[in-house]
């Protein structure tokens, strides 16, 4: 696990690098938001027990990541995933020896919109248990998200402005899981 963990590690900070080479000149981002004061990449080992009434329950309602990067390794048995576009969810059947790869809410603000992290969900199942191994790249907690130079000029103008992504975190956090209030969205800090 341990070797999976670092692999995908790798994979994530590749595709990051590649993806704020095409967006700006501020190469050292993709290095600079890991600054060591504490990593808050995670990879999560999910399982969805198959359900007896799925139209009545959903694995993981819409939603979009916080983080930059997901590299997904979905469940070959099952089709579950399903990916909201134009207004229609859409699935995304497994595909061997593959991942999915979803650009993160802080991809998003990073780019000033052009990248769009997707709204996605997780359909229950009546027929099988699915398991499912996401790897969510994310910065530490001191990083500032900000849209990168280049992403924005007079004629399309900066859409976000900055905020910590300890304070974006923890507010995901506590409106997702500990049910303390608002899970707030990427919408907050528009400007």
């Amino acid at each position: 696990m341990t070797t999976y963990l670092k692999s995908l590690q790798t994979l994530s900070k590749k595709l990051f690098h590649s993806c704020i080479k095409s967006l700006s000149s501020e190469i050292e981002i993709a290095e600079n938001c890991f600054d060591g004061t504490g990593d808050t990449s995670l990879c999560r080992l999910n399982f969805y027990r198959k359900c007896p009434e799925p139209d009545k329950h959903l694995g993981v309602g819409p939603h979009s990541d916080p983080g930059i990067i997901t590299i997904l390794l979905q469940d070959n048995s099952i089709s579950s995933l399903q990916v909201l576009k134009d207004g229609t969810f859409y699935d995304i059947p497994p595909v061997n020896d593959s991942f999915v790869v979803n650009i993160g809410d802080m991809m998003e603000v990073f780019s000033n919109g052009k990248y769009k992290a997707p709204v996605h969900r997780v359909l229950a199942s009546a027929d099988k248990n699915r398991f499912s191994l996401p790897y969510f790249l994310c910065p530490s907690y001191s990083f500032i998200i900000r849209p990168l130079k280049g992403t924005y000029d007079d004629s399309n103008p900066s859409k976000f402005r900055p905020f910590p992504w300890a304070e974006f975190r923890k507010g995901r956090y506590e409106g997702d899981y500990a049910d303390k209030g608002e899970e707030i969205q990427i919408n907050r800090y528009r400007i």
